[in-house]
C-alpha cells in the first residue's frame, strides 16, 4: 500500500494549526513554564476529554503552541548544527584524503584531539588547513603540535576550552590563535 506524502501533509490539521500559532523565540523560562501549566491544566480536569469541555481549554491551547513553538525552535537549530557539523567533517575528512600520510604521522591522542574540536565546531579556518600544511616545513609536527594545543586545553578546560581559529597566514610566528581566555582553572 502505498503512502500519499503530499495527500497526509494536506490533512495534518494539527500541524497547520501548531504553523499558524507559531511563535518565534519562545526560551526555555518560558517553554518550562508552559508545560508545567499544561500538566497542572490536565491534572486539575483529570485528563484531556473533560479538560477540552472546560473554560481552561483556551488556556491549554496557549501554552501548547508554546512548546510546540520551543520544539520548533530546537528542531531548526538542530538542523542549522547538523548542517554545518557535516560541511566541517567533509571539509577535515577532504583535508586528511589529500594528505594521508598525516594519519600514520600524527599520534592517536593529537588525531582524536583534533578530530573532536571539528565535531564541536571549536577548531575554526578549516578553509586555511591546506595553507598551514603547505607553509610547514615538517606539517607532521605542525598538526602534532596542534593536536596537543587541543588536548591539553580539552583536559585542563573541558567544555570551556576556548576555540581555535587557524590562521590564513603565519602572523607574527603564529599560525593559529586561541580565540578565548586560557586563565580558567578546573
Amino acid at each position: 500500500m502505498a503512502i500519499d506524502l503530499e495527500k497526509a501533509k494536506a490533512e495534518d490539521y494539527v500541524g497547520h494549526d501548531f504553523k499558524a500559532h507559531y511563535s518565534p523565540g519562545v526560551d526555555k523560562k518560558r517553554y518550562e513554564k508552559a508545560k508545567d501549566e499544561m500538566a497542572r491544566l490536565l491534572a486539575k480536569h483529570g485528563g484531556r476529554e473533560d479538560l477540552e469541555k472546560s473554560e481552561d481549554w483556551a488556556l491549554y491551547k496557549a501554552y501548547m503552541y508554546e512548546v510546540a513553538s520551543y520544539s520548533e525552535d530546537q528542531y531548526q537549530a538542530w538542523m542549522a548544527n547538523r548542517k554545518d557539523l557535516i560541511e566541517r567533517k567533509n571539509k577535515w575528512a577532504a583535508f586528511l584524503d589529500a594528505h594521508q600520510h598525516l594519519v600514520f604521522d600524527l599520534c592517536e591522542s593529537c588525531i582524536f584531539a583534533i578530530k573532536e574540536y571539528v565535531e564541536k565546531g571549536k577548531l575554526r579556518g578549516l578553509e586555511n588547513l591546506e595553507s598551514l600544511y603547505m607553509r610547514a616545513d615538517r606539517p607532521a609536527e605542525k598538526f602534532n603540535d596542534l593536536g596537543n594545543l587541543i588536548y591539553v586545553l580539552q583536559r585542563d578546560m573541558g567544555e570551556k576550552s576556548p576555540a581555535i581559529l587557524i590562521l590564513p597566514t603565519n602572523e607574527c610566528g603564529k599560525d593559529w590563535e586561541i580565540l578565548g581566555d586560557i586563565q580558567y582553572s578546573s
